[in-house]
């Protein structure tokens, strides 16, 4: 038999994540600071990539709703049809 559809239990095969580390400073702007891991070569930079072009973020606030600046992880996931 021949399929033309993907069988939807390898449908995971078409994601990848990429986690990195990131600063998001009390203005807005974010400092891509470390890719932590990716799922194949690259992915990492175009999260990198990613990040930089989304632009200002939303400030985080401290307890008395201060902007303050924030280090955490921000993962991508990135998904292809092919």
């Amino acid at each position: 038999e021949i399929y033309t559809a993907r069988n939807p239990l390898t449908l995971h095969d078409s994601l990848s994540i990429s986690r990195v580390r990131i600063r998001v400073r009390a203005s807005g702007e974010v400092d891509v600071l470390a890719v932590l891991s990716e799922d194949h070569d690259g992915f990492g930079n175009a999260c990198r990539r990613a990040i930089r072009a989304s632009g200002r973020w939303e400030a985080p606030l401290d307890r008395n709703g201060q902007p303050v600046d924030t280090v955490t992880t921000f993962a991508c996931t990135i998904e292809s049809d092919f």
